[in-house]
């Protein structure tokens, strides 16, 4: 509990990529306790005990695993990155720290319930780049795809450019059946 609220100490910083290491279940007896506490507590401590609350519950909000993902995630390229992002993402998501929309998409492995299904439209960098190759394969690895499509050039007409080239693909929360034939 005490690493998953030192993260979320960063959750300005680190957002949604917080991935709780306790249970819900944990998480809610610990709010429980909060919450009986602050009956009894002089001033100066209840607000602290608010504050923890409101942590507590969005590790809560953090924790739980849906059927359905659907996700246009932020691009950011480590360069670009403050320290602790930069450390978190590569002790965190070691497959996948060189682009933040690169470790949104890792982390749905987390998010999604078994044979939950994820669409992402992203930057196709991934595809081809030799420094995405580990993720690459990873994600061959942990996820089943249902569908990939190269959006191609000015894909974002609003920056009118041909370097921002899009993919968009489906995959399922499950193992890939075929992944020795790829």
């Amino acid at each position: 509990m005490l690493f998953d609220l030192k993260n979320i100490q960063q959750s300005t910083n680190l957002g949604s990529l917080i991935s709780p290491h306790s249970d819900a279940t944990s998480i809610k007896e610990v709010i429980d306790k909060v919450i009986s506490s602050k009956s009894y507590s002089d001033v100066f401590l209840r607000y602290r005990l608010e504050e923890l609350e409101v942590s507590l519950e969005h590790l809560l909000l953090l924790s739980n695993k849906y059927h359905c993902i659907v996700d246009n995630p932020p691009y950011m390229g480590s360069r670009k990155m403050d320290d602790k992002l930069k450390t978190y993402l590569r002790t965190n998501f070691k497959n996948a720290h060189q682009d933040l929309y690169a470790c949104f998409i890792s982390s749905a492995k987390n998010q999604l319930l078994n044979k939950g299904i994820a669409s992402f439209v992203t930057l196709q960098e991934w595809l081809f780049v030799s420094s995405f190759e580990n993720f690459r394969k990873w994600l061959l690895d942990n996820y089943m795809f249902e569908s990939l499509v190269q959006i191609g050039g000015n894909s974002f007409p609003s920056l009118s450019s041909q370097v921002a080239r899009a993919v968009t693909f489906t995959f399922s929360n499950s193992e890939n059946e075929y992944k020795n034939y790829v």
